[in-house]
């Protein structure tokens, strides 16, 4: 506290310092000092962390008195305390003066995280993810954001857009990690019908960070963990590798997941942040095969067979959607759609397949009995 209070401008420090008298600090508290409503207001923010109980509480109950109008100027404006910021992002609950905090340049990292993690709006939220030179830099805001239930697929899908955009187009990066025709060439899949003509178009992101820093700059990954490999991977190497993920940070997770080999991929689809897991199909390296496997898996999340089903570029392949159909935990709505891209043999074994939901096996035999009506 003492070096934030150095910083303050002398028309505060004059009515907030620790060693004027309380009846002093009470008299600021009680708003009975000539001082512009600015200043005011951010000396009544800074004394209610005063160490007086009287003179904190004071200073709360003023501050609630103040008109909505000065606030909404006051987090509007680029030169007022962060601190001040801060309090009323903790105390307010208009989503128009959280707004223009969220979107405030001199508002903390911290306060942005607490609000990340906090706020339920859908505007809210979309302004947080939206601001991606803060994203990309604090790994405290990444961590909020994906506690925050609010979070919809959408803003979801701008993250790790947002991520995989910079991690493949900076020098993290190494052209060798990132030749998906090698990738796509080691990945033969017979007698499925697919056709791959190019990478899914992620959403448009702005990548650039204003002052060339973000938290992945700083985070390396081990090459046992990234490189690609034909080898067989021992059990105990295996499990070497799980043990050290775990260890791990998210950013590091995170990171990994973009960049990470198929055993980083295998170990982090299974995430149980919800960030982390959708990150692995952002991965450059990963190939059909993996991604079939993933929509047949019963211990994966349920977004994440959302993600796949709603890919151009994954659900063009015959064994995803009927992968998609056969996985109990994919929603009915999504199974329903794919039932008529099925062969008849494949229909006839999901009809009768007990862990299918009945309306998707119920559905499946009507269109059977369809087909075979339309033959005749």
């Amino acid at each position: 506290m003492s070096g934030l209070f150095e910083k303050l401008p002398e028309s505060i420090k004059n009515y907030v310092s620790p060693n004027l008298p309380k009846e002093k600090r009470l008299i600021a508290a009680r708003c009975e000092i000539t001082v512009t409503s600015k200043e005011l207001v951010q000396i009544l923010c800074w004394l209610t962390k005063d160490s007086d109980e009287e003179v904190s509480k004071q200073a709360g109950n003023s501050l609630n008195s103040i008109s909505q109008d000065i606030i909404s100027s006051l987090v509007g404006d680029e030169t007022t305390l962060p601190e001040c910021l801060d309090y009323i992002a903790r105390t307010s609950s208009s989503e128009e003066i959280l707004q223009q905090i969220i979107l405030n340049d001199a508002t903390s990292d911290s306060t942005i995280a607490f609000l990340a993690e906090n706020v339920a709006s859908h505007d809210l939220v979309e302004s947080i993810v939206t601001n991606h030179n803060r994203i990309v830099r604090s790994h405290e805001i990444l961590e909020a954001v994906s506690r925050n239930p609010a979070v919809g697929r959408t803003s979801l899908e701008q993250i790790l857009s947002l991520f995989k955009h910079y991690l493949v187009s900076t020098k993290n990066v190494q052209d060798d990690h990132i030749d998906k025709n090698d990738a796509h060439a080691s990945s033969p899949m017979k007698d499925y019908e697919f056709s791959i003509e190019g990478d899914e178009a992620d959403l448009e992101v702005e990548a650039s960070v204003s002052d060339g820093k973000s938290f992945f700059d700083e985070i390396e990954l081990s090459e046992d963990l990234v490189e690609e490999t034909e080898e067989e991977i021992t059990e105990k190497k295996r499990e070497g590798i799980f043990f050290k993920i775990k260890q791990m940070s998210m950013g590091e997770r995170l990171k990994l997941a973009i960049l990470g080999n198929r055993e980083a991929r295998g170990v982090l689809i299974r995430d149980s942040n919800r960030i982390i897991a959708c990150a692995v199909l952002k991965n450059p390296m990963i190939i059909e095969t993996e991604i079939v496997l993933i929509a047949q898996s019963k211990i994966v999340g349920e977004e994440i067979l959302r993600l796949i089903a709603e890919s151009r570029r994954w659900i063009r392949l015959y064994q995803v959607k009927h992968s998609l159909i056969c996985n109990p935990k994919t929603p009915s709505h999504i199974a329903l759609n794919f039932l008529r891209h099925i062969r008849d043999r494949d229909l006839k074994n999901i009809m009768n397949d007990k862990n299918i939901p009945g309306v998707v096996s119920s559905a499946a035999k009507r269109i059977v009995t369809g087909r075979m009506e339309g033959k005749r």
